[in-house]
């Protein structure tokens, strides 16, 4: 004759086993509230996502009709599964979330299944909450190591992916660093870039942790005092918008939205390009390649172009007016009304001013190749020299 244990012939043994037999018609539900709640589990296909619950919960009841607390198998299953949901990609929150969850649901079932019997629930409740924040803890720490590590490579694997393509070096490795980064290499790219100062957090924690709020996939790096983002983003707007939050001190550059790896190099020049024209910019100022791209090429052709002007930057800088007026004519359908409009002037006063600008310099703004000209000295005038931009940045 078999001895079966006293505690099997308890009441707790009794209606833990009785749910144990109904868990696998209710585990699926289980799983479906938690894929609801924690959008993150997503990633995770749903029947191995079930058959994960349903052996969470199974180890629990078994636990809690055996009177005992968590043994050595169900802390190496913690560690394994805090490892794999950090390699998924999904929070710690959103794995603590997704047990407390199933908790609350199996306790309800448990309170059901209980009916008039309520006085056992006090101990299994207990219980529940000593076996969970044993395993919790145990995951939570697991998935941190490996979270630790994952971001460090991260961080490596970005740094080179960025240099390659500032570089021009797209091959082979170039896609692999991609792929393996969460980009398609093959698909659209848009790159940002903003100065940093002595006050910018140099880990750009709060922009990494800003930039992976569900708006695509994103990489930020740090090269000379510059942050340089890549990214690939259905709603292109909106991760300019969220860098853009993340950084209101700084104005931002946003290159154009380009396809394939040749298209995220294209891209990252864009952005260059744009964050020249930003030097002495009062932020918050958003400016994109397809805004003012014109402005852009020229000023970072400087060392081509500026021996056009050269001789009469002195000029435009003493008369910084003028220049005011050529710009706004330029900005205004070449208009000098409307550019007096602008600027608040008589249109009187602007007419002069830019037959003034065409004394003193000899560039005739109401012509295409005077006001091409005139534009690229009044740009390169404005640019302060490099010690006044290391002044401003510290």
């Amino acid at each position: 004759m078999v001895t079966v244990p006293a505690r099997e012939n308890g009441r707790v043994w009794v209606l833990c086993h009785r749910l144990i037999a109904r868990l696998s018609e209710v585990s699926p539900a289980i799983t479906a509230a938690i894929r609801v709640a924690e959008p993150s589990y997503l990633v995770t296909p749903e029947a191995e996502h079930n058959t994960d619950v349903y052996e969470h919960l199974l180890r629990l009841l078994r636990s809690l009709a055996d009177e005992r607390d968590s043994d050595a198998g169900d802390v190496d299953r913690a560690v394994a599964a805090g490892r794999q949901r950090a390699a998924q990609g999904i929070p710690v929150q959103a794995m603590i979330g997704a047990w407390q969850i199933a908790n609350r649901e199996i306790w309800e079932l448990l309170r059901s299944e209980a009916g008039t019997e309520r006085g056992v629930l006090a101990d299994i409740g207990a219980r529940i909450f000593t076996i969970m924040h044993l395993i919790s803890t145990t995951a939570a720490e697991a998935h941190g190591e490996v979270s630790r590590t994952l971001h460090a490579d991260q961080i490596t694997l970005s740094h080179r992916f960025v240099a390659m393509l500032r570089a021009a070096e797209i091959d082979d490795e170039t896609r692999q660093i991609a792929a393996s980064i969460g980009f398609d290499p093959d698909g659209w790219f848009i790159a940002l870039s903003s100065h940093l100062s002595e006050r910018d957090d140099p880990s750009l924690s709060s922009v990494r942790e800003g930039l992976g709020a569900g708006i695509g996939t994103a990489v930020a790096v740090v090269n000379s005092r510059t942050l340089v983002v890549v990214a690939q983003s259905p709603r292109p707007d909106e991760l300019v918008d969220a860098v853009a939050r993340l950084r209101p001190d700084a104005p931002l550059a946003v290159g154009h939205r380009r396809a394939g790896l040749v298209g995220a190099m294209r891209s990252i020049h864009d952005a260059h390009c744009v964050l020249s024209t930003l030097d002495g910019a009062a932020p918050p100022v958003v400016r994109r390649f397809e805004e003012t791209w014109l402005q852009a090429t020229l000023v970072t052709s400087q060392d081509d172009l500026e021996i056009l002007v050269r001789d009469r930057l002195e000029t435009v800088r003493a008369n910084r007016h003028l220049a005011e007026a050529v710009v706004a004519f330029a900005e205004n359908d070449l208009s000098a009304t409307s550019a007096a409009r602008a600027m608040r002037l008589h249109a009187n006063t602007t007419a002069y001013r830019l037959n003034r600008w065409q004394e003193l310099t000899g560039w005739n703004p109401k012509t295409f190749s005077g006001l091409a000209t005139s534009l690229l000295a009044c740009w390169l005038a404005a640019k302060p020299d490099a010690e006044e931009t290391e002044h401003r940045a510290s």
